[in-house]
């Protein structure tokens, strides 16, 4: 049960985390990691470069570690 309550715990913070990113940083995290689309793919959906997604991608995963660290 503990350990059922932290998953639950983590799962609502992650979710929290995403929703708060900025706009373009969360489509392109939530077009990468959810619907598995390539950094290619996600730059045609989005009509941004390839470095563009590379860039929210990054600021995307830098706040999600932050969000989780006091989980750890």
């Amino acid at each position: 049960p503990e350990s059922m309550a932290s998953a639950r715990q983590e799962a609502l913070l992650t979710l929290h985390a995403i929703d708060r990113l900025p706009a373009k940083a969360r489509t392109a995290f939530r077009l990468s990691r959810i619907d598995g689309l390539t950094y290619d793919e996600i730059a045609a959906k989005m009509t941004i470069s390839k470095s563009a997604v590379e860039k929210h991608m990054i600021l995307a995963r830098k706040r999600l570690r932050a969000a989780m660290l006091p989980l750890n």
